[in-house]
């Protein structure tokens, strides 16, 4: 094997770990966003969206609620709209969201894994 396929190889490497820290970094950014806001009034993506300064993408952060939502941190209500609206979705954290927001408050940035 050539120098240049490992190379690459660890180029590789380094970009889908990158991914993946991203990843987690906007998935602690939303637990702590909805931790903000849990008993004042319901949070919907694109108010997430705002919050984080552009942060997350408008594009992904449904993407990240609907992993959040499988792996239990938070729950989501439909709401009915107006008959001029789609019908939207509120999210707030589960008592397994509001632990795992406790942990990453009490760790290093990087310390508590999702």
């Amino acid at each position: 094997m050539s120098i240049f396929f490992w190379g690459l190889v660890v180029l590789f490497l380094y970009f889908v770990f990158s991914y993946v820290s991203v990843y987690r970094k906007i998935d602690k950014l939303i637990l702590l966003l909805l931790s903000r806001h849990c008993c004042e009034s319901p949070q919907y993506g694109l108010d997430l969206v705002k919050e984080s300064g552009g942060f997350i993408e408008r594009g992904m952060v449904y993407v990240h609620l609907h992993r959040l939502e499988e792996r239990g941190f938070i729950k989501s209500e439909k709401e009915e709209g107006e008959s001029d609206r789609l019908p939207r979705r509120s999210y707030s954290l589960t008592p397994k969201g509001e632990e795992k927001v406790e942990a990453i408050r009490h760790s290093r940035i990087d310390g508590a894994r999702l």
